[in-house]
């Protein structure tokens, strides 16, 4: 008779889901940022695109998860406690960490002492750009040849019953805070534009 006991170590959902080897291959990204919100909503954000993503929030911690493993690409904000993030990828770079590693560093500042070798992207910063970067940076151009294509606009369609043309499909992404009131108004006023349409 087989066996089918779950063994002593086993947690609630650990393995319900296949494990497999899409998620073990998936592209490794080093997220450093300080501000939790951010780094909680940019790690879900790249884990939802298909990459396996390790979260730091100083520059020190980022060297540290770069000494324990390599990755595909490393994300950083220029800002961070104590430490910059340029100072993050010198140091890693003196250790020879990231040799041929690509690099983004997102900012608010102006300019990045420091950061000319590096691919800087200036706050406030789109998502879903980003997410693109990423993918290019990792891939090639084949996501941004992709990304063009899904944009071209599909032939115009007609009401089977032979009314108006339907009018093209809209996809709306809002990124919201729970604490922000800012959101909140957002959430609102989008409730109240949609609420007009079927």
């Amino acid at each position: 008779m087989e066996n089918t006991s779950r063994p002593e170590w086993y947690g609630p959902g650990q393995w319900d889901y296949p494990m497999d080897a899409d998620r073990l291959a998936a592209a490794s990204v080093l997220l450093v940022e300080d501000d939790r919100d951010i780094r909680e909503m940019m790690t879900t954000l790249l884990e939802m695109a298909g990459f396996g993503v390790v979260a730091r929030d100083t520059a020190e911690g980022g060297l540290d998860a770069l000494r324990e493993q390599q990755f595909d690409l490393i994300l950083t904000d220029y800002a961070l406690p104590q430490k910059s993030g340029v100072w993050l990828l010198e140091h890693a770079e003196a250790e020879g960490l990231i040799q041929g590693t690509p690099v983004m560093i997102v900012t608010a500042h102006p300019h990045v002492a420091g950061g000319g070798a590096y691919e800087v992207i200036q706050k406030p910063v789109d998502m879903d750009d980003l997410i693109e970067r990423v993918r290019y940076r990792m891939e090639g151009d084949g996501p941004r040849r992709r990304r063009a294509a899904s944009m071209e606009r599909p032939p115009d369609r007609q009401d089977p019953d032979g009314g108006p043309k339907c009018p093209d499909p809209v996809e709306l992404i809002l990124y919201v805070s729970s604490q922000s009131p800012r959101s909140f108004a957002a959430v609102k006023n989008i409730k109240k534009v949609l609420e007009r349409f079927d």
